[in-house]
């Protein structure tokens, strides 16, 4: 009895798994929708959507997040905390973006894609599908398919009294 509630057609699901392994992600969403599941995604009501973006109805938006003019927001992303995408921007389906990630203008991402916490992406530059941007990460230059950027915005601590403003 309980298998057959849970049947194509009468239930949606929200795609709430994790991001690990973001192509496994992408096969567990693609194996339910052609089971004949639906998906429906979740939109924080602190999260600001201008009404000209196009995002997907599987996609997750939390808390605090702005997605900007004429974007683009593929199926089953996931956007974290405060992320921010940029005016004229796309993402592919399966990105995540973690929290404080923020894309800038017309920058196009790829699918099964991975922003860290505070990940940067300045305007006008492409990412990839299949790449993993590290946490704080400055992305200024586009990124090829299948890479990694595992460098962190470089940072410099020196003594109070050798400060030079």
């Amino acid at each position: 009895r309980q298998q057959a509630s849970l049947a194509p057609g009468r239930v949606l699901l929200v795609p709430g798994i994790g991001y690990g392994d973001l192509p496994a992600r992408r096969a567990a969403y693609e194996r339910a929708k052609s089971a004949g599941y639906g998906f429906r995604g979740f939109r924080h009501p602190r999260a600001l959507i201008e009404p000209s973006a196009k995002v997907d109805e599987s996609a997750i938006v939390l808390a605090g997040v702005v997605i900007d003019i004429e974007t683009a927001i593929g199926p089953f992303c996931y956007l974290d905390a405060a992320a921010r995408v940029g005016e004229w921007s796309k993402l592919a389906a399966n990105c995540h973006l973690s929290a404080g990630a923020a894309i800038g203008g017309s920058v196009t991402v790829g699918a099964d894609t991975f922003f860290g916490m505070d990940a940067t992406v300045v305007n006008d530059i492409t990412v990839g599908s299949h790449v993993f941007i590290n946490a704080c990460a400055l992305v200024h230059q586009d990124v090829p398919d299948n890479s990694r950027m595992l460098e962190a915005r470089k940072s410099r601590i020196v003594p109070i009294d050798t400060f030079e403003a």
